[in-house]
């Protein structure tokens, strides 16, 4: 519920965040937007409810998967309102996603640099970083989801959206996906990837993710200190080797060079830093030429 009265106070705000970022949204949308927020908060239902979540094919992690919100979609005037882990506006031409303006990938999330590249989100969730490559110009996106409820959403949105083209949706673990992408992008994973959902350490996390990454990687340290850690809700194997220490060396043994690009934790409890890695090209020669977030609301290109 936090998250929608979140989603509520930004609403509020876009007309000003969206100038600020010098992105052009009809005022349309937003009020489209505006008047999904009124209905929900009036007590209408305008909720569709996914089917119950399935957690049976996790191979026994289904107890560790209890703190996962299951996604659901509200519409009303051509407008799609997801929530969940994930949650965001959308029609087809604007997106408006909360969570990437937290995120420094200026140099990154460009149509200038998606343009002809693929993209693979690890743990896409309801697919908001998919949609948001595809609506920046990316050639194709793929989401690598375990959660069945938020698998069936993101195919859900793709054919809503006539997106079957340029969007794959893979239902399992990443360690079973076979193929490659010239971007890959792993936020808020990598404890799970250490453990928690599949593979016994950090170093099977990093060497997974460099196996599926053609060219660059964009990835979410989670430090032992975030509390999602420390309360045990997300835990990893080897804990004792999770370290911000062996995570950079890791990142200089599978990858030509990397760098850090900035703080994302939202919460004063959340301990998490953003970093590039780079299989063939310098990436300490991109990072600052456009700083900073991207910006809530986008337009499709």
């Amino acid at each position: 519920m936090w998250k929608w009265n979140l989603l509520s106070f930004e609403l509020a705000f876009l007309f000003t965040l969206t100038a600020a970022h010098d992105v052009l949204v009809d005022s349309q949308f937003l009020s489209k937007a505006a008047y999904v927020e009124r209905k929900r908060l009036r007590g209408i239902n305008l909720t569709t409810s996914m089917p119950n979540v399935n957690f049976s094919f996790l191979d026994g992690y289904q107890n560790q998967m209890r703190f996962v919100t299951p996604a659901s979609l509200r519409s009303a005037e051509g407008l799609m309102a997801v929530s969940g882990y994930q949650y965001f506006h959308i029609n087809a031409t604007h997106l408006c996603f909360p969570e990437a303006s937290i995120y420094p990938l200026g140099d990154f999330f460009t149509p200038a640099f998606l343009t002809g590249k693929t993209l693979l989100d690890v743990g896409a969730n309801n697919g908001g970083w998919c949609l948001t490559a595809v609506f920046r110009g990316c050639l194709h996106a793929t989401g690598v989801e375990m959660t069945e409820n938020s698998v069936q959403m993101m195919v859900r949105l793709r054919t809503t959206l006539q997106l079957d083209n340029r969007w794959t949706v893979y239902h399992g673990k990443l360690g079973k996906f076979p193929g490659q992408a010239d971007i890959v992008t792993a936020f808020g994973v990598l404890h799970w990837l250490s453990g928690h959902s599949e593979g016994d350490s950090l170093a099977y996390a990093v060497a997974s993710l460099r196996r599926v990454t053609r060219s660059l990687l964009l990835v979410e340290w989670v430090d032992a200190r975030d509390y999602r850690i420390r309360t045990g809700e997300v835990w990893v194997r080897n804990r004792s080797a999770y370290t911000i220490h062996n995570f950079h060396k890791l990142l200089s043994a599978y990858f030509r060079d990397w760098v850090q690009l900035g703080f994302t934790g939202r919460l004063p409890r959340r301990k998490r830093w953003l970093y590039a890695a780079s299989v063939d090209f310098d990436v300490s020669a991109i990072r600052g030429l456009q700083r900073g977030c991207l910006p809530i609301c986008i337009n499709r290109a």
